[in-house]
Parts: structure tokens; C-alpha cells; sequence
């Protein structure tokens, strides 16, 4: 039997490891890094049948900001056995009409569209997380088309979930990334490429799959 067969398995990198790659990365962009940020813990990951029906949840809920029906989506979410999947401030939305809702709670549904595109990365439905780059064009065609009610299970079938390592070293990224954007806010200065809101959304799936004991999805970390 060739020798190769027993060689040993490579070892995850290290935290120090990704960390000093996420360093890399951000200064090739033109950004800067924080020295004392400490390298992140790894905590235990969702199943991919958890993120998959959060990412399932959170599209359907973000239709309500392009004009969906409340009452349309309420029902997609039921037939698709999703509500368990929703946040609490997804329920409350849901549980009113439109003329009920602020246009900060619109907004921040329209923003959510970048945490989608965070989930459908982790379920290796699109091929980079760039931080420099908006949510892409083909985002709805990866989805089920609520305006036709097509059910979640193709969706379901597609989604597959990355390798903890990976999601690890994103979510690394995101958090520095995100110091870097927060500092250019508090201290007046533009951080190009890193725009804020991006980057504090996506964070928040990359932490939301990371850490499984997070209750809700509004509990997910935003410290730098």
C-alpha cells in the first residue's frame, strides 16, 4: 500500500497563524491593523441545516423591505417550517403591517441582504467573500423566488456547509476589518474600500454560525 496513504493529516493553522494572514490581507487594500486585537477564540459551529434555514429566514424577511406583503411572507415562512429560524426582531415584524413599520426597521432589512450574502458563502454557494465588494448581482437567482413560491427544499439540497477552518479565518478577517472601518468613523477619515455597514453585517453571520450557544441573532458580538 504507497506509503502516502499514512502520512499525517495537515494541521489547522494556528490563531496567531490566520491572524497575521488576515493582517496581510487588509493592508494589501490599503487598510490598517490593530497590533493588541487578540487572535479570536474558535467557538463550536452550527449545523449546516441551522444556517441554512436562517439564510432562508432572512430572505424571505428582506423581501418585506423591497414591498413584499407581510402576509405573503408570513406564509412562505410557515409552509417552509422556518419560524424557529427567525429572530426576535423578525417575529415582531412579522406580526404587524407595513404602515407599522419605521423606516429604520426597512433599512436595517435592506442592510441584512449583506449578512445573506455572508450565509450563502459559508453553504459554498458563491466562491469568495471579498471585503472590498458589495453583495453580488446573482443573489436572488441562488434563492428561492418567493414571487413564484418556490419551497426551500432545492435551496436546502445546495447548501454545504464550509469547513470550520474556513469560516473561522473569514470571521477573523471581518473583525479586523471591522476595527479598522469602526476607527475610521470615530476618527473622521475615510477607510475605502471598508465600508462599515458591509462589514459589521457580514461580521454578524460569520459570528451568528461560529458560536452556536448565541440565542438570538441580535446577540451576536459587534466589539472591536
Amino acid at each position: 500500500m504507497p506509503f502516502n496513504l499514512f502520512q499525517p493529516k495537515k494541521q489547522p493553522a494556528g490563531p496567531l497563524t490566520v491572524k497575521a494572514e488576515s493582517e496581510r490581507m487588509i493592508t494589501a487594500l490599503g487598510g490598517r491593523v490593530c497590533d493588541w486585537l487578540p487572535a479570536l477564540e474558535r467557538g463550536e459551529m452550527r449545523s449546516a441545516a441551522e444556517v441554512a434555514d436562517r439564510a432562508l429566514a432572512l430572505h424571505a424577511t428582506i423581501e418585506i423591505a423591497f414591498g413584499a406583503p407581510i402576509e405573503v411572507i408570513a406564509a412562505w415562512i410557515r409552509e417552509n417550517n422556518l419560524e424557529a429560524s427567525l429572530s426576535h426582531q423578525e417575529r415582531a415584524i412579522l406580526a404587524r403591517r407595513r404602515d407599522q413599520l419605521s423606516k429604520e426597521e426597512l433599512s436595517s432589512l435592506g442592510w441584512s441582504m449583506e449578512a445573506l450574502w455572508a450565509l450563502v458563502w459559508a453553504g459554498g454557494l458563491i466562491d469568495a467573500l471579498r471585503v472590498e465588494r458589495p453583495v453580488g448581482d446573482n443573489l436572488a437567482a441562488l434563492l428561492p423566488n418567493l414571487q413564484r413560491n418556490e419551497d426551500a427544499s432545492s435551496f436546502r439540497r445546495r447548501f454545504a456547509l464550509r469547513p470550520a477552518e474556513e469560516i473561522y479565518a473569514m470571521l477573523d478577517l471581518y473583525y479586523r476589518a471591522h476595527w479598522y472601518a469602526r476607527d475610521g468613523q470615530l476618527n473622521s477619515y475615510a477607510t475605502g474600500a471598508f465600508d462599515l455597514g458591509r462589514i459589521m453585517e457580514r461580521r454578524r453571520a460569520l459570528e451568528w454560525i461560529s458560536d452556536h450557544q448565541l440565542e438570538d441573532w441580535a446577540d451576536t458580538p459587534e466589539d472591536t
